[in-house]
């Protein structure tokens, strides 16, 4: 695959603030130089200009993917992923919470690991803005979960800033089931399984409080998403149909709406 960076940026209604994001993005990855491409990744119906704002920025090197269903954040960033073209690729969100030259230290850090992931966790990591209580006694939570349960040696394994080497994302991809919230994890543990490397790296972010994860909804999908990432690890419940794995996602995971768990084979959202 030839070089160059491909970064993906999942938005749905982002009219307020896609532009900005993506103006800081184009002049971070003019400055590495090399090629590059933008991946703006829309599920769903929209309610604003987002996908207007978008097409308008084309001539900068960004493109609009653009999908009837709502596939929410994982299964967005899924996609884009599936679709870059270049040999480093990551995502970010939308929100711009992320300080360009942490940007740049994740991509060019790629050159020497699999994998270059931001956390807000780190000694000199750097956070600005009011991060509510339950979201930082969630995220302690949900990081404790991911190291017994999954094995991930990782501070942070859901901060919207991270790159991979495509190459060895590519090999994991397949095995990335959840669409959901959790899949950074399900990325994450599946490189490490692989025998991909993974480097945290300090970041300055700022919280942004319009994040759109439904506590009160996706916490409990998030948690049972941890032990159903770890199920699918064993070789026995990989050999089996694709339609028992839905099967058991849909009934001990009864509080995922439908569209966390698209049809393992074609991706789509299975109806029903």
């Amino acid at each position: 695959m030839p070089d160059g960076v491909s970064v993906i940026v999942p938005a749905w209604n982002e009219e307020s603030r896609i532009r900005a994001a993506l103006t800081r993005y184009i002049e971070v990855l003019r400055s590495i130089g090399g090629p590059y491409e933008i991946l703006v990744v829309i599920d769903g119906v929209q309610k604003d200009r987002t996908a207007d704002i978008v097409r308008g920025m084309a001539a900068d090197g960004v493109r609009l993917l653009e999908f009837p269903q709502r596939l929410y954040k994982g299964g967005a960033v899924l996609r884009g992923l599936a679709q870059a073209q270049y040999s480093k690729v990551g995502y970010l969100d939308a929100d711009s919470p992320i300080s360009s030259d942490d940007i740049r230290k994740l991509i060019r850090a790629t050159d020497r690991w699999d994998a270059a992931i931001g956390s807000r966790r780190l000694p000199d990591s750097v956070g600005t803005g009011h991060r509510p209580l339950s979201r930082r006694v969630f995220r302690v939570g949900f990081n404790s979960l991911t190291r017994s349960v999954l094995g991930l040696p990782l501070s942070d394994t859901q901060c919207g800033a991270k790159f991979f080497r495509k190459s060895s994302l590519d090999r994991i991809l397949p095995d990335v089931r959840l669409h959901g919230w959790a899949f950074d994890a399900a990325i994450l543990f599946n490189l490490r399984k692989g025998g991909g490397t993974i480097q945290e790296f300090p970041v300055a972010w700022n919280h942004d409080p319009g994040s759109k994860l439904p506590l009160g909804e996706q916490v409990p999908v998030m948690l049972m998403s941890v032990f159903f990432i770890r199920l699918l690890s064993f070789r026995f419940v990989r050999n089996l149909p694709p339609k028992w794995t839905w099967w058991f996602a849909r009934n001990f995971m009864k509080r995922a709406p439908a569209h966390q768990f698209p049809d393992p084979v074609t991706g789509f959202r299975r109806s029903g």
